[in-house]
């Protein structure tokens, strides 16, 4: 547009006599020019948009999904864990069903896991060194 006047201007200084309708036809082609112009810049302002909302999208499935990999991951540790509590407690009642079968009794299988229990306490705690001084002072 300020190119049009400038011309016009400069026109008119030249000392030429501008028509009207010259003028009007450049000012015409150069706001065609301009509005094509800015259709351009608006469609790929549009596109960017458009894009952006897809990303944003994109974004929150992938949160989503991340976080229900990690509540997954989560069930599966409690799970293990809870597996390994009771693979343990089977291990245990096999032990115990080995030892009564063993020694013909609930009874001396209590006394001897409870011997047992009382000989890892006192080892962990430095009374006893070792199960051969422990079997020594307190099973005779």
């Amino acid at each position: 547009m300020l190119i049009l006047i400038k011309r016009f201007k400069d026109t008119k200084e030249q000392g030429f006599e501008v028509g009207k309708s010259y003028v009007q036809d450049d000012i015409v082609k150069e706001i065609e020019k301009l509005t094509k112009k800015q259709q351009q810049y608006e469609l790929i302002i549009s596109e960017g948009e458009q894009n952006i909302r897809r990303w944003t999208v994109s974004q929150g499935k992938a949160a989503n999904i991340a976080k229900e990999r990690a509540k997954q991951t989560d069930e599966l540790s409690r799970a293990e864990l809870i597996y390994q509590r009771q693979a343990k407690g089977i291990v245990d009642a096999n032990q115990q069903l080995a030892k009564s079968l063993e020694l013909g009794s609930d009874a001396a299988v209590k006394k001897e896991q409870a011997i047992k229990e009382l000989e890892k306490a006192l080892i962990a705690d430095g009374f006893v060194k070792d199960s051969e001084l422990f079997k020594q002072k307190y099973k005779s």
